[in-house]
């Protein structure tokens, strides 16, 4: 299928006067079309396939998404559906060029560059911008359509969803309409999503988890026991966990204990801290331990309920408790594969102490105590020097430029972990704060990750210190941030812990982004 009618590179129209025209009728289309409940059918189905077509733009295909607002026919879904479909088929191309984008900008992340590397930073940077803003438009007409479908009251419309939607040809029409039914709390369509459980796709047995588990019914209890079980994609398995956890019986419990047997990494974190809350019990992440107590509790146990996504309270976890914990900066994690990501612009030289505002005016850099960028660097050294050789690890850092330390992530063996040590000492202070950047290079360290059916994801836990707010990049609206990781976060299921040091950090902030991430949040002064 033909992406656009944009020359080879994607940089401007090769055909500008036929282009012109045809998207002309688009709109002509679109714009004849009489109110909502008047217009005929055919004109509808005629604009929307125009719209959806080589030759529609995003405001033509958000306009003939809004035509079909409120339009209850079940004919609707169809066309619902095939925008879903053409839109994702769209993107996934957009998706790669963009990553390939992201990785020529890397080596051009420095202060010093020749006439011709600043010519080519402004022409990356132009066309990443273009691809981020034609990616986060057709992924935003994607979730009208979901919001569209959710909010309906009618029931035939929602049979229709899932008649068409959860047996469709593309992954992400399934995914879609699982979503909707699991919004709209489609009770009905229950018996449908089951099936879904066991479909090709990992994402999509991922949208059928958490749909699923949204309903809490206890139908669907032994195939959700059987994806915490069995589901070869992590992803899945952690979906299972939450969606287990909620129904709180005591099979679930048991489930729960026993995969604790199975399972290793940020996993063993995710099953202890729910069978605490659902147990009140504070028992170490160790499969035995909890065995031993459920062997004594079962009989007693009459099953417990807990708000799905409920916020999770700090608890110390050991992925072994022969083992010394990965701690940062007193947040400790389960995980095996982690991704640290470390702020070294201008204002880490300050001394922690000295961050209080004095006549509008920031303290003596000069002031006693280890500057904050020295706490941060031991911290960091001592998370790394926790690691075993079974960990998996990288380290970002970021200043109005982003840099990494390693291309992918390494296995924590001692030369690397001497090689990372050596790189954080040679690191220096100074510049701007680009959040955003950084947050999208660590989540690029995941390999395919969320476009990948097979959910091959190297990275599962990141790590972000900050002390200040955002600065530089290419979003820094705090707000805009958090929607676009959120966005990004949606399939990738990557959690995000956040640090804030000094009192100039944009606390409120990071303590969101943690949050909006299922990660936690630790304020340093």
């Amino acid at each position: 299928m033909p992406l656009t009618s944009s020359s080879k590179d994607g940089a401007g129209p090769a055909r500008p006067v036929l282009v012109l025209f045809r998207a002309t009728l688009v709109t002509v289309a679109l714009l004849s079309t009489p109110a909502l409940g008047q217009n005929p059918w055919r004109d509808v189905l005629r604009a929307h396939e125009l719209a959806f077509s080589e030759v529609g733009d995003a405001a033509q295909r958000r306009a003939s998404i809004e035509a079909l607002r409120g339009h209850d026919r079940p004919e609707a879904v169809a066309l619902y559906w095939k925008a879903m479909a053409w839109l994702e088929d769209w993107l996934e191309p957009q998706r790669i060029t963009y990553g390939d984008v992201l990785r020529r900008l890397e080596p051009l992340a420095k202060d010093l560059l020749y006439p011709e590397e600043r010519d080519e930073l402004d022409s990356l940077r132009k066309k990443r911008d273009e691809l981020a803003t034609i990616i986060t438009d057709g992924e935003g007409t994607q979730d009208v359509i979901i919001e569209i479908l959710a909010a309906t009251g009618e029931e035939q419309v929602l049979d229709k969803v899932a008649l068409t939607g959860l047996r469709h040809e593309h992954w992400k029409v399934r995914w879609a309409a699982a979503e909707v039914i699991a919004r709209a709390g489609y009770t009905s369509a229950l018996s449908k999503v089951i099936p879904l459980l066991r479909d090709e796709d990992a994402r999509v047995r991922t949208a059928a988890v958490e749909a699923l588990g949204s309903f809490r019914a206890r139908e669907a209890e032994a195939s959700l026991i059987r994806c915490l079980e069995k589901d070869e994609a992590w992803q899945v398995r952690a979906a299972a966990v939450d969606a287990v956890a909620d129904l709180g019986t005591p099979d679930c419990v048991q489930a729960l204990i026993a995969a604790l047997g199975r399972e290793e990494g940020r996993l063993l974190g995710d099953i202890c801290s729910k069978l605490r809350l659902l147990t009140g019990q504070k028992l170490l992440a160790k499969y035995d331990v909890w065995r031993d107590w459920w062997e004594k509790a079962k009989d007693d146990f009459k099953g417990a309920t807990i708000l799905r996504r409920a916020p999770l309270p700090p608890i110390m976890m050991r992925r072994d408790p022969s083992l010394p914990p990965i701690s940062y900066s007193g947040i400790e994690t389960t995980s095996d594969r982690v991704v640290f990501v470390l702020d070294i612009s201008d204002s880490m030289n300050d001394r922690a102490a000295s961050q209080t505002l004095l006549d509008g005016r920031v303290g003596e850099r000069d002031a006693p105590g280890r500057s904050k960028m020295e706490s941060a660097r031991n911290e960091l050294k001592a998370a790394i020097r926790s690691l075993t050789s079974k960990d998996y690890f990288n380290i970002i850092v970021y200043n109005h430029n982003v840099r990494k330390w390693q291309d992918k992530m390494v296995p924590a063996n001692p030369s690397n972990i001497t090689l990372a040590l050596r790189f954080l000492d040679g690191l220096m202070a100074e510049g701007g704060t680009n959040i955003f950047d950084a947050l999208e290079a660590a989540f690029g360290l995941g390999g395919f990750g969320a476009y990948d059916k097979y959910y091959r994801s190297s990275v599962d836990t990141i790590f972000l210190l900050s002390d200040g707010a955002p600065s530089h990049g290419r979003i820094i609206d705090p707000d805009r941030i958090r929607a676009e990781i959120l966005r990004m976060n949606k399939l990738q299921k990557i959690r995000i812990h956040t640090v804030s040091i000094g009192q100039l950090a944009d606390g409120d902030f990071l303590e969101a982004l943690a949050k909006d991430n299922g990660g936690d949040h630790i304020k340093r002064l």
